[in-house]
């Protein structure tokens, strides 16, 4: 019994300080405690402030580019300029006099240098361009070309590029090169070469009367103008980039003058000439029957050829200005003139042999207009007619009944004229509207003035 009873007082007074044991115990806490801290610092180097708690505080960086210093409980870490483009970290070691210790990690960025451009292909005109420059370095620029002039705003984090114009024809390549500390970007400039087009080398007024010219000019520079003729004014306008030429009236029969486009080392001409198209000409041709030169006095204008045919009836055939020098007449089938209601004439083609365009004949045929020996001629017809392509070398005065050119009111041909042509009659000549007197052709025959119809009487057509 004695001993029972000693065992339970043995087990109460372990548990009674078991209890006490657990009662007792404390969890440790580091004296170190971090209140403020900031981890990051800039490329460019700087410091960061780290606030912390303890007494006695030291600390130490792991790392050569960060030192620190402390102030009580105030670390100041400092990082020199990162010359890398990447990121960099270490950490710093802070140490109480108890011995408790905090790490705190600190990571620096890497340079930062980014450009809006990397290559400017430009023409070869005068240019300016702002590049934004994102970057966390101080920067220098350089060119290493004269035409190239690059300056860095530090402030407003740009480069300003002027590129000067080139002065050759030739394309020309330069560089930008934009340095800061551990970073390199170039900048590649591409200028083409000097550009000069004129829309056409040569401008052809067909009047005497003074007139002007408007020319587009494709350029990347100044342009100068010079002209070789005094009756040609010519300057060149910046804004619409057009050369403007003033052409004085002329007394001449034909002339030509140069005017030159200079800009750097480029040159372009343009030829103006100028002549008289409209006004009054002596149409001459081969009579069918009796093979003899005749010539009418014929007036053309913006509205054709146009001449007496007799007494109550002008033809007028259809010329159009088609070209600098060239026309177009025709096309078959068209209307020249009638007389009254009873006989309506239509144009129509054919050659000497007696062959025509027929009915359903749509040809038209061209004249071009030619100088020789201070003379000025509209040659003779080009052109065919046909599934045979016959050559044009006569036009027929065609007559009908009614305003249709068609075979239930043809009557046939009432005229036939070979090989005509045009000779302008000299300012000189005194030409009336009826002639009487014999005129020399282009090879020196003699031609007659054509004997105005009193009678309309349709020909024999052979073929």
């Amino acid at each position: 019994m004695k001993k029972i009873l000693g065992l339970f007082v043995l087990a109460m007074g372990c548990l009674m300080w078991t209890s006490c044991s657990s009662d007792d115990y404390t969890e440790k806490v580091n004296s170190v405690q971090v209140e403020l801290a900031e981890t990051t610092i800039a490329a460019a180097g700087g410091t960061a402030t780290i606030q912390v708690t303890g007494t006695g505080i030291k600390a130490t960086s792991a790392a050569s580019w960060l030192s620190v210093a402390v102030n009580g409980n105030t670390i100041v870490a400092t990082a020199t300029a990162n010359p890398m483009r990447e990121s960099r970290a270490t950490h710093v070691t802070v140490t109480a006099s108890n011995g408790d210790e905090q790490l705190i990690s600190i990571v620096q960025y890497g340079v930062v240098l980014s450009l809006s451009v990397g290559e400017l292909d430009v023409n070869g005109s005068t240019q300016e361009y702002v590049i934004a420059a994102e970057t966390t370095v101080p920067l220098t620029v350089t060119s290493d070309v004269d035409w190239v002039i690059a300056t860095y705003d530090a402030e407003n984090h740009v480069i300003n590029v002027t590129i000067m114009h080139n002065v050759d024809e030739n394309p020309r390549e330069g560089h930008i090169t934009v340095q800061g500390e551990g970073v390199t970007e170039t900048i590649t400039i591409k200028q083409g070469g000097i550009v000069l087009e004129v829309a056409k080398d040569k401008y052809v007024s067909s009047t005497k009367k003074a007139s002007n010219l408007s020319i587009p000019v494709i350029r990347s520079i100044e342009v100068e103008v010079t002209s070789d003729a005094d009756w040609l004014t010519a300057t060149f306008n910046e804004e619409t980039n057009k050369l403007e030429v003033s052409i004085a009236a002329s007394t001449e029969v034909q002339r030509s003058g140069n005017i030159t486009l200079t800009s750097g080392s480029l040159t372009k001409t343009v030829t103006i000439e100028q002549y008289e198209l409209f006004g009054q000409y002596y149409l001459l041709y081969t009579d069918a029957e009796t093979g003899k030169t005749y010539y009418y006095i014929s007036m053309l204008d913006d509205k054709g050829l146009y001449y007496d045919y007799m007494e109550g009836l002008t033809l007028t055939y259809p010329f159009v200005k088609t070209g600098d020098y060239e026309l177009t007449v025709g096309p078959a089938g068209s209307p020249i003139g009638n007389y009254g209601t009873a006989l309506y004439f239509f144009l129509a083609w054919g050659n000497h042999e007696g062959y025509w365009s027929t009915y359903n004949g749509t040809e038209s045929a061209t004249m071009n207009v030619v100088f020789e020996e201070g003379d000025q001629y509209i040659d003779e017809l080009t052109g065919t007619f046909g599934e045979n392509e016959r050559v044009i070398d006569c036009w027929f005065m065609w007559g009908c009944t009614a305003p249709e050119f068609s075979s239930t009111y043809g009557r046939g041909y009432y005229d036939w004229l070979i090989n005509p042509y045009l000779y302008k009659v000299p300012e000189n000549a005194g030409a009336r509207r009826n002639a009487t007197r014999a005129i020399r052709t282009r090879d020196g025959q003699e031609a007659l003035p054509a004997v105005l119809k009193n009678i309309l009487r349709p020909c024999e057509l052979k073929k």
